[in-house]
């Protein structure tokens, strides 16, 4: 879904094709709904119809309030109809806890 200037929850996954963009340049690609385990690892639904997009992805924005704050993706998994991502930044639950919807 091509987000068009509209903001939307706390948790949604974003990202961009290259550079400096605006918000409506911003393509959602997923919600967080919880965490798995210890280490930081987020919990997405996928907002795509192709899930394995996540594989091409160095990059995710997460919104938070009214900005994106841009992660690095170190590592992601599948489980079901689930994706794991772990993001560079987001170490411990209690970090990933604060992106949680």
């Amino acid at each position: 879904m091509l987000i068009f200037g509209k903001r939307s929850a706390l948790g949604k996954l974003y990202f961009c094709f290259d550079g400096e963009l605006s918000m409506e340049e911003y393509l959602e690609v997923g919600q967080i709904v919880n965490t798995v385990g210890l280490k930081g690892v987020l919990k997405i639904i996928p907002l795509t119809d192709d899930i394995t997009r996540f594989d091409n992805l160095e990059k995710v924005y997460i919104e938070k309030g009214k900005e994106l704050i841009e992660f690095k993706i170190q590592e992601v998994k599948y489980n079901k109809n689930m994706v794991l991502l772990k993001l560079e930044g987001i170490d411990d639950i209690n970090e990933a806890e604060k992106y949680r919807n």
